[in-house]
């Protein structure tokens, strides 16, 4: 379990779960210079930290926001570190078997938080789920609907190809944020 603090100072920190980006402790938008707005939530992060200057950021989660913020966060020239429970990144589209009803186990089997499951498929196109920089093309699956196995490799694939996978540190759970 890490904790994150910072002393007298703002805490620069992206919480990243599920699909969305919730920031915590940042200025509000409408607190920085017009020319440092951004209008997506990484970007608002990013600019946030470069009125302050560089900082250490902690993203939390590498699924595919916070690898998004992990990235535009380095790009603004911040010291990021990518925490993630799980064994690799992909977020909720890593399957863990844990996730299924096992009645006959009695609660012995370690249990995990997702509404993943063995058979799942995106119910958008690939092509809508596609990073602006990273195309999500038939490269990844002929198949316009893919498995959840495909989008993961997708997001692995995105992770290697912006070098991003240095930056994550695997297996590590968060227990509080404190300014």
């Amino acid at each position: 379990m890490d904790r994150w603090s910072s002393k007298g100072g703002l805490v620069s920190l992206l919480l990243a779960s599920l699909a969305e980006v919730a920031l915590c402790a940042f200025a509000s938008p409408s607190q920085l210079p017009e020319h440092h707005r951004m209008p997506s939530l990484a970007g608002a992060a990013a600019a946030t930290c470069i009125a302050q200057g560089g900082k250490r950021v902690g993203v939390i989660g590498a699924g595919a926001a916070g690898l998004a913020a992990a990235k535009e966060m380095r790009k603004q020239g911040h010291d990021v570190t990518v925490i993630e429970q799980a064994t690799e990144v992909g977020g909720v589209w890593c399957y863990d078997e844990a996730v299924e009803d096992d009645p006959l186990s009695k609660g012995s089997r370690r249990r995990v938080h997702s509404s993943m499951y063995r058979s799942l498929r995106t119910n958008l196109p690939r092509e809508v789920m596609s990073f602006s920089d990273f195309p999500f093309d038939e490269s990844f699956s002929p198949l316009r609907y893919p498995p959840h196995t495909v989008v993961r490799d997708y997001l692995a694939a995105y992770a290697e190809f912006h070098r991003l996978l240095d930056l994550v540190s695997l297996g590590r759970r968060v227990a509080s944020v404190e300014p």
